[in-house]
């Protein structure tokens, strides 16, 4: 389990290698899902915006808390903590989980953890395929929530792809979309609102 801010740039640079080298893995996890439930296996290698719409649809009916976490009623209230007992074997869950970021992780079954890295890496590349966006360390203060983490990069910015979308799939558990799923966060990340 990797505590993203302890490591150094080499350990980090190192963590990227080993985040990237994962990639076939993760999409050939991601075309089963979407096999399983009915959806096209293909989706995985259309870079094409609109698979996000195709590919959230299709799996956004497996996402699930973990069977010891209890979230909080009314949703708008603090969650409380979840036991990382809850999810079994450590070593068993993607590589980049963590229990140090404050996304609230280990709220996530094992098998939507593994759905959001699918997801997560998806969106990454569509970013890299289409807008020429690249997988890099992410750069932030020591402290920030994305420093040393795996994110893509556009001329502006970089984002998290796997913190943001565990923030769209918890927004979608309980109960609120607000924004949309994957292709409104591609569509903001690529052509940002104006500031008001």
């Amino acid at each position: 389990m990797p505590i993203f801010h302890t490591l150094s740039r080499r350990e980090a640079q190192s963590y990227l290698d080993q985040f990237l080298a994962e990639m076939p893995a993760g999409a050939a996890r991601l075309a089963e899902t979407l096999q399983d439930q009915g959806a096209d296996s293909a989706l995985v290698s259309d870079f094409a915006p609109s698979s996000l719409s195709n590919v959230w649809v299709a799996v956004a009916p497996l996402f699930s808390w973990q069977d010891l976490y209890q979230p909080a009623n009314p949703p708008e209230r603090w969650s409380p903590a979840a036991p990382v007992e809850g999810l079994g074997d450590l070593s068993a869950l993607p590589s980049w989980f963590t229990t140090s970021t404050g996304y609230g992780l280990e709220h996530f079954s094992p098998h939507t953890l593994w759905l959001i890295d699918g997801v997560a890496r998806h969106l990454g590349n569509v970013l890299a395929h289409t807008n020429g966006w690249v997988w890099k360390v992410g750069s932030g203060r020591s402290g920030d929530v994305f420093h040393n983490q795996p994110v893509i990069a556009g001329p502006l910015n970089e984002h998290s792809p796997l913190m943001s979308t565990a923030v769209i799939v918890s927004r979608h558990l309980k109960g609120g979309e607000g924004r949309d799923t994957l292709l409104e966060t591609y569509e903001n990340w690529v052509d940002p609102p104006p500031v008001a």
